[in-house]
């Protein structure tokens, strides 16, 4: 990937600004990975003479013993001067042993991220299967409540089924019992008419007895009285 800022140099040729970013660039990036993009997009881009011819200045070393930090210093400063293809490849591969440090250290930080990365594919593909398993019980779980509750929804319909047939016979009991409350109710009342009728009668046959009675007696009384004014008469004329 092209840097920003790279990009904008190239479009405002501004070679003197790319000579000291790719001078730099290897104490930052001694493996030279991150601007490896960067440098074969400045060489391919047309007209822009960032590479020269090269020009011999510092001699430049075979012996990497003697690949130092003031020779590394030295080859820098005649990069700015002449940006030659051949001194910057020599500069990369002084880089590899000037920089020998910082690139184990960051030989050790790539090899970490590394384990890392690998770490967070591991609990990724656990955490996945683990989500995945999750997921097929639930549906398992699913599956096996759709006939349940189908059995419980019948047993539910059984159940008011009966309870609607329970509530049927209550209500004709209920409906029975009333009519022959009804009826009884109807009886009582015919006989207690047919018993207040007779004795309606009862009493008008004892009234009309009586008053036959009080009548005899009355017609008895009177003849006795009569005989008993004769006889009282009868004694009166003889003593007169």
């Amino acid at each position: 990937m092209v840097h920003d800022i790279v990009k904008t140099c190239v479009e405002e040729h501004d070679i003197k600004r790319l000579k000291y970013i790719f001078v730099d660039c290897l104490d930052v990036d001694p493996m030279f990975t991150e601007y490896r993009d960067d440098y074969e997009y400045c060489i391919n881009a047309p007209g822009l003479g960032l590479v020269e011819a090269h020009i011999e200045l510092t001699p430049l070393r075979e012996d990497k013993s003697a690949w130092d930090l003031p020779y590394w210093n030295s080859i820098k400063r005649d990069l700015i001067k002449n940006f030659s293809q051949k001194r910057f490849q020599h500069m990369r591969e002084v880089s590899k042993v000037v920089n020998a440090s910082e690139i184990k250290k960051i030989s050790n930080l790539q090899r970490e991220r590394l384990e890392t990365e690998t770490e967070k594919r591991k609990f990724e593909l656990k955490d996945k299967k683990i989500k995945e398993e999750i997921e097929r019980k639930r549906q398992e779980t699913s599956e096996n409540r759709k006939p349940l509750s189908k059995i419980q929804a019948e047993q539910r319909e059984k159940a008011q089924k009966k309870l609607d047939e329970e509530n049927k016979r209550t209500e004709e009991a209920i409906e029975r019992k009333k009519r022959n409350i009804s009826v009884a109710d109807k009886s009582e009342q015919q006989k207690t008419e047919v018993g207040r009728n007779v004795n309606n009668k009862s009493v008008e046959k004892n009234k009309k007895k009586n008053r036959e009675d009080m009548s005899g007696k009355k017609a008895v009384g009177i003849v006795v009285a009569v005989a008993i004014m004769v006889v009282v008469l009868i004694i009166v004329i003889k003593i007169m």
